[in-house]
């Protein structure tokens, strides 16, 4: 804003706002173009599914043939009494 030489009022506050919007844009395109590519390309190099689908707390039975079914997970100890 000061290369522009403004320093301040309406002008002052849409640059702002302006700004503000355009990292964001900047933002959501480098996470498109480059993030989600990149982690589908190392998702095919590990060997997992190309978009996740365990449910929270739960994971698939190992991959045998037959389709993948949820298992739920049990606690190794469990919680003590409460007194």
């Amino acid at each position: 804003m000061n290369a522009a030489h403004i320093t301040g009022g309406v002008l002052y506050v849409a640059g702002v706002i302006a700004l503000f919007a355009g990292a964001l844009v900047i933002a959501w395109l480098m996470w498109r173009i480059v993030e989600e590519p990149a982690r589908e390309w190392m998702r095919t190099i590990v060997g997992a599914r190309r978009k996740p689908t365990e449910e929270a707390g739960e994971q698939l039975a190992p991959r045998g043939g037959a389709e993948p079914t949820a298992v739920p997970q049990t606690p190794t100890d469990p919680l003590p009494p409460v007194a």
